[in-house]
């Protein structure tokens, strides 16, 4: 599957790895410039990155539109890239990847999306779910261009 030609992201370049544990209100007052009021796990609600970042100004100051950037892209990881089986939430695990945009950039996120959704589809199989937890429009797309 050429997922860098489907989504238009990197399959060739880091690793998607760091910590799995760090003190979460802090890194979001640093990199979001406001701290979730509802962290589980290290979780927050996407609804909450949306209600609190979905209108800026024009006029934002840079720090406020790297912040949304950051929100933007953990939107898209918690909605659809990488989700989270609970559907609602995304882990702030991703966050530090997203402090250097041009590190970010160079990052395998086309590969870890490939490697999510394979994971998701395994499990699925093998534990009888009835839900499958994984970026449905790359399979969906996968399947197309191969009935075609």
């Amino acid at each position: 599957m050429d997922v860098a030609v489907i989504i238009g992201l990197c399959v060739h370049g880091g690793a998607l790895t760091g910590e799995a544990s760090y003190h979460w209100p802090e890194l979001c007052e640093l990199l979001l410039g406001v701290v979730p009021e509802d962290i589980r796990g290290g979780e927050i609600k996407i609804d909450w990155l949306y209600h609190h970042f979905y209108d800026i100004a024009l006029e934002a100051p840079l720090a406020i539109v790297r912040a949304t950037t950051r929100v933007y892209i953990l939107f898209e990881i918690g909605c659809s890239l990488l989700r989270n089986p609970s559907g609602d939430r995304v882990h702030l695990k991703w966050l530090p990847l997203l402090k250097d945009f041009d590190v970010c950039g160079e990052l395998a996120w086309g590969a870890a999306a490939l490697a999510h959704l394979y994971r998701a589809l395994g499990n699925a199989c093998m534990r009888e779910k009835v839900k499958c937890c994984c970026f449905g429009t790359l399979l969906q797309i996968h399947c197309l261009t191969r009935t075609i």
